[in-house]
Parts: C-alpha cells; structure tokens; sequence
C-alpha cells in the first residue's frame, strides 16, 4: 500500500495526496480509489454510458 497517490489524465497530474485529501478536496465522500480515479478522469461519464447502452 501508499501513502500518497497521484492521478494522470492525458500527461498532467489532476489530483495527488493522501487517498483522503483526494476525496476531500474533490468532495467525494467515502469513494474507492478506482471511483476516485473515474471522477477526475471522466471516465464514469463513459461508464455510465456503456450501462445504458447495454454494454458490460
């Protein structure tokens, strides 16, 4: 495990600190890491949109 984890979208760090700090300052609640990660990388929009497409 770490301590300290940073985020990368597309080159660039879009989040980093504790796993708490992250949640903080994003106001993400109790969020897992990989709920974290899809948050600030926009990939629970593309989630999402698989689901109502109906794709697993």
């Amino acid at each position: 495990m770490c301590d300290q984890i940073a985020i990368i979208q597309h080159g660039k760090i879009v989040a980093a600190g504790t796993v708490s700090d992250v949640r903080r300052q994003h106001q993400a609640g109790d969020a897992s890491l990989e709920e974290l990660f899809l948050k600030l990388t926009g990939g629970a929009q593309v989630r999402d949109l698989v689901e109502v497409l109906g794709g697993t």
